[in-house]
Parts: C-alpha cells; sequence; structure tokens
C-alpha cells in the first residue's frame, strides 16, 4: 500500500503534465479560430496523444486511458479550463472501494501573441542570454520553464520528464532548509525554496541565425530536424 500511494503520486503528476501539455497546444491552434467542438476534439485528441504510452496510468487507473473523462469549461471567455476526472484502483480489495477519485485541472490563457504563420526571408532561431546553443522554435522543451509547487515529502520519488531525480537548488534551496513546498519545472533536475530563485527566470530572444554562428544547435531541435 506504500509503494501504491507512491504509484498514485505518479499518476497524478503524469495526468497534470499532460493536461498542461494539452493546454499549451489547443490555445495555440485557438488563434485559427476554431470553434467550441472543434476546440474540445482538439483537446481530446492532444490529450490522448499525451497518455497513450503512460504505463502507469495503463497499470493503475480504472479503464486505463478511456477510463479518463476529459471536460472543457467554457465560463470564462478568454481561457480553455480542462478537467480530467479518474479512478485509481487499489491493489488489492477493501471493502466496498473501487478506488481513489480523483481530479486534475488546468487553466490556460488563449494565445493572443503571434499568429501561426510562415515567416518568410532570412531564418530565425531562439536563444537564452545565458545559453550556450540554439533552438529552431520556440516551442523547444528546452525553452519550458513551466513550474509547479509539490511537497518536499514527493521530491524523493518524483521525476522530470525525462525520468530524472531532483536535487536541491545550489542557489536557494540551502538558504530555506525548512520550507514545507518546493518548486520544480518539468525539464529540469534541481527544486527550489523560492519562487524569486534567479534558476527559475529565463529570457527567451528571437535572433538570426546568422547571428548565431558560435552556438551549437540544441540537441533536441538537431534531433527533430533530421
Amino acid at each position: 500500500m506504500i509503494l501504491f500511494l507512491f504509484r498514485v503520486i505518479q499518476v497524478e503528476r503524469d495526468i497534470q503534465v499532460a493536461l498542461y501539455q494539452t493546454g499549451r497546444k489547443v490555445a495555440v491552434q485557438q488563434s485559427l479560430g476554431y470553434g467550441e467542438v472543434a476546440e474540445f476534439a482538439l483537446a481530446q485528441y492532444y490529450f490522448q496523444q499525451e497518455i497513450k504510452e503512460n504505463e502507469y496510468i495503463q497499470d493503475y487507473v480504472k479503464g486505463q486511458n478511456l477510463g479518463i473523462v476529459l471536460l472543457c469549461d467554457r465560463e470564462e471567455t478568454e481561457y480553455i479550463h480542462l478537467k480530467a476526472s479518474y479512478t485509481v484502483e487499489f491493489p488489492i480489495s477493501l471493502f466496498s472501494w473501487d478506488g481513489l477519485s480523483m481530479t486534475a485541472q488546468c487553466k490556460q490563457h488563449y494565445w493572443n501573441g503571434r499568429k501561426i504563420s510562415e515567416e518568410e526571408g532570412e531564418e530565425y532561431v531562439y536563444i537564452t542570454p545565458e545559453g550556450e546553443v540554439y533552438h529552431l522554435t520556440d516551442q523547444c522543451s528546452y525553452l519550458d520553464l513551466s513550474i509547479y509547487r509539490t511537497e518536499i515529502e514527493e521530491i524523493s520519488v518524483l521525476r522530470n520528464l525525462y525520468g530524472q531525480k531532483y536535487y536541491s537548488c545550489e542557489r536557494c534551496a540551502d538558504k530555506n532548509e525548512n520550507a514545507e513546498f518546493v518548486y520544480v519545472t518539468y525539464y529540469g533536475t534541481a527544486y527550489h525554496t523560492s519562487l524569486d530563485c534567479s534558476a527559475l527566470k529565463r529570457t527567451v530572444q528571437k535572433v538570426l541565425k546568422s547571428e548565431v554562428s558560435d552556438r551549437r544547435i540544441c540537441s533536441k531541435c538537431g534531433k527533430n530536424a533530421h
């Protein structure tokens, strides 16, 4: 049962990440002017793509992928609000309980920046001032600094999206050893005790590719380009 509780945490986190990634994609697609029906269909498609190979969902969620009920709340016109309801089954029979009923939510503001279009002329790339690489797209996961809060007790069992452990941030964690909650990112390997930590701030710049000749291409962007 103790190991099962760790799996519940992992399932909850993976579904929350899937909701976040789904919300991001649908929020961008809304710049093309899709209606409510198309928006919901997109959300269903992207969400299923995010969770289709998740072994924890397959093993512990009642009904597996199709057992997760996804809803779109349209009460706020400027936001996409996604809700996922599901049941995590107990590994053994406990009286008449079917499992733990859980709900995850994600709210994303609709994309209100540049329109999706092909830009003519010289190629642009994306960099961070402190980085040593350039990225072919601003959607590269290595540029993603999405932050979420978690309890310090969960850090030992949590993993980022690459399956790596989290370690204390050298800049802030040692300054607040009694923190109850910490902050992590989906792709980073450090946990932080303060949202003001300088390691949780990132500036992305769009520049001409000819201006970054001293930088190498991001390993993820380079792999996707082939």
